[in-house]
């Protein structure tokens, strides 16, 4: 990935393809005004482990934390996963995959001032991601919440099962 500029508003991005082929792409300079939170976000971050939380009737009832590369061979199976993402202030978001792949889209904030942002699809609006985002010290936090009906016999029929999964993505430093 090469980034030249031509002139104050315009810059020509560039990347190399596995077979030597350089695609480049212009595109318009922005430089819009941060907050706090966005100046947060806009760095490189690499996946480094994952908490998952089960609730049952928002009690906590069991919790496991797992190094990144061990969630995938246990849950995920995937030979492709993000090694890397980096936002920019400008609102696109560059994914840097473990098969050498790269993935280049839009984010914008859904609420920033709860910390949820949506991840765009190009070519899907309607496969559209929202993550919660929050900061914590050295990490990035994306946090999805599903919650259910509760199948089972220990708790009441009526009881609500919620499972939460945070991945935590520390920055990657030069």
């Amino acid at each position: 990935l090469k980034i030249s500029e031509h002139v104050q508003t315009a810059v020509v991005v560039t990347l190399a393809r596995l077979s030597g082929v350089e695609v480049s792409y212009r595109a318009r300079r922005e430089t819009p005004t941060l907050s706090p939170t966005t100046s947060l976000l806009c760095r490189s971050w690499a996946p480094c482990k994952v908490r998952m939380r089960r609730y049952i009737d928002d009690e906590l009832v069991a919790q496991r934390e797992l190094a990144f590369n061990q969630y995938l061979d246990m849950y995920d199976g995937s030979d492709k996963y993000p090694e890397y993402v980096i936002f920019t202030r400008s609102g696109s978001y560059y994914g840097v995959f473990s098969n050498k792949g790269i993935a280049i889209s839009k984010w914008s904030w859904e609420t920033e001032e709860t910390g949820l942002l949506k991840l765009h699809n190009l070519y899907d609006e309607s496969e559209n991601s929202l993550i919660q985002v929050s900061f914590d010290g050295a990490y990035m936090l994306w946090t999805a919440t599903v919650s259910r009906p509760y199948q089972g016999y220990e708790y009441s029929s009526d009881s609500i099962e919620t499972i939460e999964t945070t991945i935590f993505l520390e920055e990657v430093k030069d």
